[in-house]
């Protein structure tokens, strides 16, 4: 098995840009109302660099995003 990919899950109402490690992952600039985001991501033994833009343009403010690592895989021999 192999490890999977660690997730920037992100819930926006109303627009965000996200960037990891400066590349763009995110990209909802123009967005009205809550949305939902999931990308995946490479990671790297560095530190992993999060950058977020977000603006919102009528009524309540909300914002959620974080970095899931990913799960933990074992492996399991085969015979």
């Amino acid at each position: 098995n192999r490890p999977k990919q660690p997730v920037c899950p992100c819930r926006a109402d109303d627009a965000v840009r996200a960037y990891i490690n400066d590349t763009l992952v995110i990209d909802s600039w123009d967005a009205r109302g809550e949305h939902s985001y999931e990308q995946q991501f490479t990671a790297t033994t560095e530190p992993t660099k999060l950058v977020v833009n977000y603006k919102e343009v009528t009524g309540t403010a909300d914002l959620s995003i974080a970095i899931d690592p990913p799960a933990q895989v074992t492996e399991t021999p085969t015979n």
